[in-house]
């Protein structure tokens, strides 16, 4: 009995071997050399208004903000006509996708200017993405009004999510 136990066993380890059944990570492996030049491409053929300075040739930052398991690069840039915007550019190198964290205000209601926000990455750790976002529309360093928040994707766009408001008080801003 126990000799049939043990080929039986050792038929199923077989088996499983002969079947591919083994653990394979689910993560695709990523060219990020390929994919700085891919954003790079990427971020030539945007068409935002007037003019763009992006910083830095390469990403400074890596974060998993799409969340598909594989750390997409991050790069800040520069872009205005009048009112100059500094944001957050996130490039997906599985999907080969191409982002740009937008404010979710208009520039002007109702004739009036409403705020603009500037997006800067303030830390990027292995335990969480820090963006800053502070208001375009300030006099002086006194005057900055801003918070901490992170980015996520929602409905194929970034999004800016707030921390608590006492955030740039507890950083000391």
């Amino acid at each position: 009995m126990r000799r049939s136990v043990r080929v039986l066993s050792w038929m199923m380890i077989g088996c499983i071997g002969i079947c591919g059944c083994s653990r394979k990570s689910s993560k695709p492996e990523v060219d990020y050399q390929a994919a700085e030049k891919e954003f790079d491409e990427y971020m030539q053929e945007l068409e935002l208004p007037s003019f763009f300075f992006a910083t830095g040739g390469e990403s400074k930052y890596r974060y998993d903000v799409t969340g598909d398991g594989v750390e997409d690069l991050l790069r800040g840039g520069v872009y205005g006509s009048g009112i100059i915007r500094e944001t957050v550019f996130v490039y997906d190198p599985v999907t080969h996708t191409g982002r740009w964290l937008v404010d979710s205000k208009d520039g002007t209601k109702g004739g009036e200017f409403d705020a603009t926000y500037h997006f800067t990455v303030d830390s990027c750790k292995e335990d969480g993405l820090v963006i800053e976002r502070t208001n375009q529309l300030t006099l002086g360093d006194d005057d900055i009004e801003g918070c901490l928040g992170t980015i996520i994707l929602q409905n194929d766009e970034l999004v800016f999510v707030p921390f608590n408001d006492d955030a740039l008080s507890a950083k000391g801003k």
